[in-house]
């Protein structure tokens, strides 16, 4: 897409900054074909994948970012959250109209980037808004909701029945529920929930054709102990099996990385074992 950036290795994210409309020309829209040439080594990956999950009956996910937390990227020059996404918000405010521009591009890859991680052997997609729960309802409504439905209805139009997942990380605005209406309104098939919701409360919150995902905290995965962990994963596929709602039992945000591998290997036999 014409963006260069370094990653370090604690994960710290460095990009030459987009906050006026000479920066906006360094991003680029780009066709099923730029990926197929420049991504060929994702898509010989998810073909091995697709290869070897097959025999023992898995699943192959593709995932991709969405609009806003990508933006916020390009924006800030780097991850966000510390500084409160004042760039984001200050740019939202001085130039709304550059800001959707960026958007709307970033929109229109994201969801050609997923078609292309179906084509290769993707069987769901996830999109992540991982950010989009630190900006108020007027600025989600305005700038992240127009933006995850694109991507959705894009891959929607090309792959109708491939499931999408969708998530989104708590923060100031979405944590405890807030944002679970507002993301059953993006054409997702499944809502991803974070670890500060009830499970019973999401059941009743979400309408009942969407499927659930989630919400072990992934601290209590670390920490345990394992009878609070197995005590924690039994009450959430619980109270989704009460509720009568298909679920797919995962952890609430990403695995810390300190997580001892015996925990996680205790979780997912608790998950199997469940009856």
């Amino acid at each position: 897409m014409g963006i260069d950036f370094d990653i370090s290795k604690g994960g710290g994210i460095a990009i030459d900054p987009i906050r006026d409309a000479d920066a906006r020309s360094r991003l680029k829209r780009v066709s099923l074909e730029d990926f197929r040439e420049s991504c060929s080594f994702v898509g010989s990956v998810l073909q091995s994948l697709r290869n070897k999950v097959a025999e023992k009956g898995g699943t192959v996910l593709g995932f991709v970012g969405l609009p806003f937390t990508l933006g916020s990227y390009l924006i800030e020059g780097k991850t966000g959250v510390a500084a409160k996404f004042a760039d984001t918000r200050a740019l939202i405010k001085s130039d709304p109209s550059l800001v959707h521009d960026i958007f709307s591009c970033l929109a229109s890859n994201i969801g050609i980037y997923a078609c292309y991680q179906i084509e290769s052997g993707a069987q769901v997609i996830q999109v992540f808004d991982s950010w989009a729960g630190h900006v108020d309802d007027e600025e989600y409504d305005t700038f992240c909701l127009p933006y995850q439905q694109q991507v959705i209805k894009a891959i929607k139009d090309r792959y109708p029945t491939v499931p999408i997942i969708i998530y989104m990380a708590p923060g100031p605005y979405s944590s405890n529920g807030r944002r679970l209406k507002k993301l059953a309104a993006t054409g997702a098939d499944v809502i991803s929930i974070d670890h500060t919701v009830d499970m019973e409360a999401a059941c009743k919150i979400l309408p009942s054709h969407l499927v659930l995902q989630g919400n072990l905290d992934p601290q209590l995965l670390r920490d345990g102990p394992l009878e609070a962990l197995k005590e924690g994963t039994k009450k959430i596929i619980g109270a989704a099996v009460a509720n009568r709602r298909p679920h797919i039992m995962n952890l609430g945000h990403g695995i810390l990385a300190d997580t001892p591998e015996h925990h996680a290997a205790f979780f997912v036999d608790t998950v199997h074992e469940y009856r």
